[in-house]
């Protein structure tokens, strides 16, 4: 049965205020030719409240699933070589991609976002964002162009994490590190992580600390 976005959407809108959240970076052996650093995305902790999900029914925003953006979708020209590429960089998106997910069946777009500055390994963050139907799960009425007469605007500080890099496992880290600058990344404090709850079947994994 299909929810009327305006029973769903602005209630989402006045409550979303996550407590915290993570920005993360990885790379793998492309960066021997492309020097930047491409997979960017942020997930967040959300604060707990109920709501109403035009697939699922009611449901707690501390459920499993994570709301998360892919920076990397909206960069477009912009390069980024080193963690202080993203200082007080802002970023506007007209196009309406849907670079986020808050749950399965709601996906948003960000036409605006900005990262401030980097302390304490971490970095403030804001951005504005439209929630609409996902691609799957298409339960909830009416068009983008009507879900985006209203946004959301949120603010947090993100955790930053260590670079990860992704090195299939016939390879050698070795192939990928030589070529990272050495006053961005503590290179001899890379270790290899089994516990960040992603696997890969085929890759070994590896973080990597910043030199702030």
């Amino acid at each position: 049965m299909m929810q009327k976005w305006q029973d769903i959407t602005p209630h989402l809108y006045q409550n979303i205020k996550p407590i915290s959240g993570r920005l993360s970076i990885r790379i793998d052996r492309d960066y021997i030719y492309q020097k930047k650093l491409a997979n960017i995305w942020v997930e967040f902790d959300m604060n707990e409240f109920d709501y109403l999900d035009p697939f699922y029914g009611e449901q707690k925003s501390t459920d499993p699933f994570k709301m998360n953006l892919n920076i990397w979708d909206i960069l477009g020209d912009i390069t980024i070589t080193s963690i202080r590429d993203l200082e007080n960089l802002v970023l506007k998106d007209t196009s309406n991609e849907l670079i986020g997910s808050f749950s399965n069946s709601l996906l948003f777009s960000v036409p605006y976002l900005k990262f401030g500055k980097i302390e304490n390994e971490q970095i403030s963050f804001e951005m504005e964002y439209v929630l609409t139907n996902s691609y799957s799960y298409a339960f909830m009425e009416g068009t983008f162009e009507e879900h985006a007469s209203q946004l959301g605007k949120l603010t947090v500080v993100l955790d930053i994490k260590h670079l990860l890099l992704l090195i299939r496992k016939e390879q050698f880290h070795q192939t990928v590190t030589d070529y990272l600058n050495k006053k961005d990344y503590k290179i001899e404090e890379i270790h290899e992580v089994t516990d960040n709850g992603i696997s890969y079947r085929d890759y070994n994994q590896y973080y990597i600390p910043y030199r702030y």
